[in-house]
């Protein structure tokens, strides 16, 4: 969550329990320029005023953003921070919770980029690599001080093969869940803007294997075939098979399915490379309609995405 001012503020923190007293809380910080916890939960008092009243208890830390802060050497790391968000290059920002460090601001592999000549507690560099890989903030406790650790990754990309029904009500879900969106078919007819709720976030109309040997593929790419037609289908695939594309989706029944997987064999890839595609695509929720089944694919996303997360550290 990010505060501004009284009136200017975005994010959430609880889902709607405590985030006006969570504002003033940051109009303090930002006013002192010292970084705080606040802890809610829920009491007979507070429970329908400032408190959780679904249950739980919730510790908050309250920072200025390291841009801002009064020290040149956090105004640093918030500089390359705000370069890192620019280049959609995948950062993790620790934050002392304790003591008086300045923050750290580190790669995917731990390293830190700023302060550059810092010496960083190997724990602290094993919980930028867990809170990277899991999306998710990680508190470290490294002998009697407590690090938070944010992680930043480089943002999601969902890249549709094929103009459908199911594309058009799909795009809006997944700018929502704030994926890029980009819809390959060389079908120029089926990627007309007029056709969508909500336009992609870029098109191409290449043949398929061409237009995905002009993006980066990396983890954060995420793909789905819509089309049925193996001359647009399987193209792709023998692209985002030899990637590292987080998820592969294809549409289709289990006929479609195995006679895929038949020609994919035939053309050389393992059972090991096939197993990756998820088919039929999404998650079984006894879809029908084109709406029905873009829910069901971007849950599946969804769940792909915090596949790393443990969630007994979430209980």
């Amino acid at each position: 969550m990010v505060v501004a001012s009284p009136k200017e503020w975005a994010g959430s923190v609880s889902g709607g329990c405590v985030e006006h007293a969570v504002v003033d809380e940051a109009l303090g910080t930002l006013a002192t320029g010292l970084p705080q916890i606040v802890s809610y939960g829920v009491s007979a008092e507070t429970a329908w005023s400032t408190g959780l009243s679904c249950g739980g208890t919730v510790r908050i830390h309250i920072e200025r953003f390291p841009m801002f802060a009064a020290n040149p050497e956090s105004q640093a790391v918030g500089r390359a921070l705000v370069e890192a968000l620019r280049a959609d290059r995948p950062v993790v920002l620790a934050s002392p919770m304790t003591g008086s460090f300045p923050p750290v601001l580190l790669d995917v592999e731990g390293t830190p980029l700023e302060p550059l000549a810092l010496a960083v507690d190997p724990g602290l560099v094993d919980a930028a690599r867990r809170s990277i890989a899991c999306r998710t903030p990680v508190v470290a406790t490294l002998g009697d001080d407590e690090w938070l650790l944010h992680p930043l990754p480089a943002r999601d990309r969902l890249i549709i093969v094929g103009g459908s029904d199911i594309a058009c009500h799909l795009i809006p879900l997944a700018h929502a869940l704030e994926f890029e969106t980009l819809l390959i078919d060389p079908r120029r007819v089926l990627v007309d803007g007029s056709l969508y709720i909500e336009a992609p976030s870029a098109v191409l109309t290449d043949a398929s294997e061409h237009a995905l040997s002009r993006i980066p593929l990396s983890e954060s790419c995420y793909a789905v075939l819509l089309t049925h037609d193996p001359q647009v289908d399987d193209p792709a695939l023998h692209v985002l098979l030899r990637s590292p594309a987080r998820y592969i989706g294809a549409l289709g029944g289990r006929k479609t399915q195995e006679a895929r997987r038949s020609r994919l064999r035939s053309s050389g890839f393992s059972q090991a490379d096939i197993e990756r595609i998820d088919g039929p695509v999404g998650v079984p929720i006894l879809a029908t309609t084109p709406a029905e089944i873009a829910v069901s694919i971007a849950a599946r996303l969804v769940e792909r995405r915090r596949a790393h997360v443990d969630l007994t550290s979430l209980q």
